[in-house]
């Protein structure tokens, strides 16, 4: 069986690899880092923990199939978890 090599173990590259190998391939995954997880990194400041990238995702149904597959539960949202922001040079209100 041909192999085939997922560049990247951030979400998007586990995602990938994990469908690949449930279609049958065999897939090897490399990273660069010494860790999984891409951009998506949780630092801890004087100000309180910041997120370096995406910190949610919209719980649609293939996500939700994807959770239940490799059974992680889905998080419940929190009413006073509204108020975001993104900082880019300047904080920006999001959504």
């Amino acid at each position: 069986m041909r192999q085939i090599v997922v560049v990247g173990a951030g979400f998007s590259g586990l995602t990938l690899a994990h469908h690949l190998q449930n279609a049958g391939f065999s897939v090897k995954i490399v990273e660069r880092e010494n860790r999984v997880g891409g951009l998506i990194s949780t630092i801890a400041t004087a100000h309180g923990l910041v997120e370096t990238a995406a910190n949610a995702l919209l719980a649609d149904k293939e996500i939700e199939d994807l959770f239940n597959e490799l059974g992680v539960e889905v998080a419940p949202r929190w009413p006073e978890r509204k108020n975001r922001f993104i900082f880019w040079r300047k904080p920006t209100r999001w959504p």
